[in-house]
């Protein structure tokens, strides 16, 4: 378990545990008249359920934040770590193999996944580059107005219309780049705007995945 995620986990425990010390220490000393303690255990207990609101809240609001995961099949194993690590801290997580089912229009059912995420996380890597249907979630993506991470997955040349987007390289310390990862998108939760459900889908919205019907195309394969 890395560092950071152990802090934000336990620190209202720690907070609450050391309050009681405190007064637990302060009654046995007498270093106060008892008449205050009521006072300052009042005060006290009013700290701590204060500082657990704001702990509960927060991770209310990162529940209700969604990310829209896209990366090249190729490249499952390296983008379902940082997917999996990402739902342990709360954030709903749609990844294209995971929403997509049996009968289901994979173009509709794409496009309506983004519309209803909060961010994009671009998994960049050669593969993801090579990939069709990639190229077409971050261009709807970018047509939507969607706050977009791009993350380096693997060593590459970073695409022409991102290189002026500051990037995450997963490709060398896995704990750092998430960290930053996180507290990045962390940083974002508090401006984010409601999402009540799938949003209806436009014909210009249509358009940016293919202006021309597919038969039966296979996202998982990235063709």
């Amino acid at each position: 378990m890395r560092k950071s995620k152990l802090f934000w986990e336990t620190w209202p425990i720690v907070i609450s545990i050391g309050a009681v010390l405190v007064s637990v220490i302060i009654l046995f000393r007498n270093l106060i008249p008892f008449e205050n303690m009521v006072a300052l255990l009042s005060a006290i207990v009013a700290t701590i359920t204060g500082i657990s609101m704001v702990y509960a809240f927060s991770r209310m609001i990162r529940r209700k934040a969604a990310i829209f995961v896209s990366f090249s099949y190729n490249d499952k194993d390296a983008a379902m770590k940082i997917v999996n690590d990402l739902k342990k801290e709360g954030y709903r997580i749609y990844v294209p193999n995971e929403i997509i089912a049996v009968g289901d229009n994979i173009q509709q059912t794409l496009q309506k996944a983004i519309d209803n995420a909060n961010f994009f996380i671009y998994l960049i890597s050669q593969n993801s580059i090579n990939s069709s249907w990639v190229s077409k979630e971050y261009e709807y993506a970018r047509s939507r107005n969607i706050k977009i991470f791009p993350v380096l997955l693997f060593k590459v040349d970073v695409p022409a219309e991102l290189r002026n987007i500051r990037y995450v390289d997963f490709s060398q310390d896995y704990d750092q780049a998430y960290r930053f990862l996180e507290t990045s998108i962390r940083k974002n939760v508090g401006h984010l705007k409601p999402k009540l459900g799938w949003a209806p889908l436009r014909k210009k919205q249509m358009a940016v995945f293919s202006k021309k019907k597919t038969t039966a195309p296979r996202r998982n394969h990235d063709k």
